[in-house]
């Protein structure tokens, strides 16, 4: 694997002339964090704006989202850190999954769909009107159900809150290991914001 190291300078110079940036303190945005969206940016395979406009939604500067709300992870190494999602079209198949429970086989959601599907149909047999019932149900409808209710998933912006600011630390997906994102989490704060290390107690020691 090819690693590139990118200087606090260049980062900082790379985020300010970024429209995906505008309006943002760049500052309470770690190396770590800086770098990812640079690479997402160069890789033109990603949607930078989508993660950013997020940011901006938990800095104020932006007047919606239609993901969940910020909450900590509630155990393991990663505990206490606050986690926000960002979605983009690539997740569309991921939330339509988490809608329908199929990582599990389904939930009441799959099975009232094919219920009502029943109801309806009118021919006894799995035509193209029953078919077409499902799919839109099960993708189109679904995912305006979820976009009302803010509960598009996506992967995660890892931040942590002190005096009432955000310090973004690092993103991070779903199925990685827990160990890999905290120990991004300690990169980002041993070099950009030490007073964010915690204490024996889990809190940062600059409270």
């Amino acid at each position: 694997m090819i690693r590139v190291s990118f200087s606090r300078e260049m980062l900082e110079s790379y985020a300010a002339k970024q429209q995906a940036f505008y309006g943002l303190d760049i500052s309470r945005m770690s190396s770590v964090f800086l770098s990812q969206i640079l690479i997402k940016d160069a890789q033109r395979y990603y949607n930078v704006f989508s993660i950013l406009d997020e940011v901006k939604y938990l800095e104020g500067v932006w007047k919606g989202t239609l993901t969940k709300t910020a909450v900590p992870f509630r155990r393991g190494q990663l505990k206490g850190y606050m986690k926000k999602h960002y979605t983009e079209a690539r997740y569309f198949v991921k939330n339509i999954g988490a809608h329908f429970g199929m990582e599990h086989g389904g939930n009441k959601r799959l099975e009232e769909v094919f219920e009502k599907a029943n109801r309806l149909n009118k021919s006894g047999c799995i035509d193209d009107e029953y078919i077409g019932f499902v799919a839109n149900e099960i993708t189109f409808n679904c995912y305006k159900e979820r976009a009302k209710a803010k509960r598009l998933t996506g992967e995660w912006i890892v931040f942590e809150n002190h005096n009432n600011m955000n310090y973004y630390l690092t993103l991070a997906t779903h199925n990685e290991d827990e160990a890999g994102i905290f120990k991004r989490i300690e990169m980002a704060i041993g070099m950009n914001f030490p007073f964010l290390k915690r204490n024996s107690e889990g809190k940062p020691i600059g409270v």
